[in-house]
């Protein structure tokens, strides 16, 4: 069951096995088969890590998300945009925080059979995952907003809007790029349920989210992790989506800072 998850910081002390602690960019994800968009488990977890980012509890990630470009219909990218999160103007840079936690299992993860761990550099590092009710919260500028998700479950979150208006995302697979030299990323396609207004019933939205980060410096010598996102929306008639032709495509620069 999904429970309402309250953002607490995690201090624990890292023991003395060389666990490379990594911050992480999660998605939600659906997958389309068949000409039909279905739920299933995920093979991958919703987690991607620059490694030796930071460590538990060592910070928040001040997020700034830019549009750069909108190509096809404006109307669904930008109830894409919201859905997804955002808030204020659909033009205008948003800033948000993000944190990041351990994930489920995490004191038996250091093993290369755990879908959270990798290699890189020679080194067996365990990844984190995003705390997606902390994020969503601060995207709507509400500390006190109504968001469900559960890391033993992370893919799905649901929440009710500024508006009340409760919204799911509901992950079932996802395609990641592990970190590396060029960089690292994912592409996923998230199922979105919203009510349908005045007649009974819901609507379902599909949409493709692809990012590609890589890690840097800004000008202070702080590390920053900058990418780029692809939003795409897709129509969906009678639960099939038709993911051959976007609807939409909106283009955004991510930049993330410690503090």
């Amino acid at each position: 069951a999904l429970n309402v998850i309250r953002p607490e910081t995690n201090n624990k002390v890292l023991d003395s096995r060389r666990r490379l602690i990594t911050a992480s960019s999660i998605c939600c994800a659906a997958t389309f088969f068949g000409g039909d968009l279905v739920q299933a488990a995920a093979s991958m977890p919703n987690s991607m890590s620059p490694p030796r980012v930071q460590e538990i509890g060592g910070g928040f990630w001040q997020c700034e998300k830019t549009i750069v470009q909108v190509d096809g219909d404006k109307d669904q990218a930008q109830t894409a945009w919201r859905v997804l999160g955002g808030s204020g103007d659909f033009e205008k840079p948003e800033e948000y925080f993000t944190k990041f936690i351990e994930p489920p299992n995490s004191e038996s993860m250091l093993m290369k059979s755990s879908p959270y761990t990798y290699e890189y550099e020679g080194n067996l590092v365990q990844g984190v995952i995003e705390d997606r009710a902390f994020t969503m919260r601060s995207r709507l500028h509400d500390g006190g907003a109504f968001v469900a998700w559960d890391k033993e479950s992370p893919n799905t979150l649901t929440y009710e809007n500024n508006k009340g208006v409760p919204v799911s995302l509901n992950t079932v697979q996802q395609n990641v790029e592990f970190p590396g030299e060029k960089g690292f990323g994912f592409n996923a396609l998230i199922r979105i349920t919203t009510p349908a207004g005045l007649v009974p019933g819901n609507i379902t939205r599909a949409v493709r989210v692809q990012r590609r980060y890589r890690r840097g410096y800004d000008d202070a010598g702080k590390r920053i992790v900058e990418g780029l996102e692809l939003v795409k929306t897709y129509r969906v008639l009678d639960g099939v989506a038709g993911t051959e032709f976007p609807t939409s495509t909106t283009k955004s620069k991510i930049t993330m800072v410690m503090r």
